[in-house]
């Protein structure tokens, strides 16, 4: 299954320093929901999946993989 990209990505990954992750599967997300007790929804979770955290520059964006 193709994921989109989120729409962050598009500025942060043109970036020439850009170190990205490479995104977190279903099972890691659900692991992740239930040590921390919550629902992620949204673009967050569709960032979660398909980068999983970025670095550029002075920028970090942090989530799992």
């Amino acid at each position: 299954m193709a994921m989109d990209t989120p729409p962050i990505s598009n500025t942060t990954l043109s970036a020439a320093n850009a170190i990205v992750g490479r995104g977190v599967s279903l099972e890691g997300l659900t692991e992740a929901e239930l040590a921390l007790g919550v629902h992620i929804a949204g673009e967050y979770r569709t960032f979660l999946r398909a980068i999983g955290w970025i670095s550029s520059d002075s920028v970090e964006i942090f989530g799992l993989g």
